[in-house]
C-alpha cells in the first residue's frame, strides 16, 4: 500500500529527519512519532495544501529516523541551506563529488536535524522509502501508529 500511495501521487520533495537526543528520545519510536506529528500539524497550518508520506527506519544501534515524500509545502516554508548534496562516484568508494543539487530545510524544524531535496525521479524516491517497510518493522511497530 506504501508503494502504491508513493507511486500515484506527485511529490516536490524528499525529507529525512533525525532527532537530536538532547530533543528527543530516538530510541522510543512512540515519543518520535508524537514529536513529529506536533511537527507536522504546525506545518499544515502555513501550509494548509500539504500532502505526506513519512515512513520510519530503524538504525542498527535502535535509534529512529524517518523518510518522507512532501508536498503542497507554502514556499515561504522552504530554505536553502547553502548546502548542496555530495554524491559518490560509481565504481569508486572513496570518490565523491558536489552535485548542482540544493539541500533545504522545511518550515522550523528544531528537533534534530532534517535535510529536504528536490524529487527528481518519484520511481528512485519510492523504492528507497518502501524499503524500509520490512516484516521485522511492522511486527515491531504491531498496534502503534505507523
Amino acid at each position: 500500500k506504501v508503494y502504491d500511495y508513493a507511486r500515484s501521487n506527485d511529490w516536490e520533495w524528499f525529507v529525512t529527519f533525525t532527532f537530536s537526543r538532547d530533543k528527543v528520545n530516538r530510541y522510543d519510536y512512540d515519543e518520535c512519532i508524537k514529536k513529529l506529528s506536533k511537527w507536522l500539524n504546525n506545518l499544515r497550518r502555513s501550509s494548509p495544501a500539504l500532502s505526506y508520506l513519512v515512513v520510519p527506519e530503524q538504525h542498527k544501534d535502535g535509534a529512529y529516523h524517518f523518510h518522507g515524500l512532501f508536498s503542497g509545502i507554502d514556499e515561504k516554508q522552504i530554505v536553502w541551506t547553502g548546502r548542496y548534496v555530495v554524491k559518490r562516484l560509481k565504481g569508486l568508494r572513496s570518490r565523491f563529488v558536489r552535485t548542482s543539487d540544493k539541500i533545504y530545510k522545511i518550515g522550523s524544524y528544531k528537533l534534530g536535524w532534517m535535510t529536504a531535496t528536490l524529487v527528481k525521479d518519484k520511481e528512485k524516491v519510492t523504492s528507497y522509502i518502501t524499503k524500509y517497510i520490512t516484516k521485522d518493522m511492522l511486527n515491531g511497530l504491531y498496534g502503534r501508529k505507523r
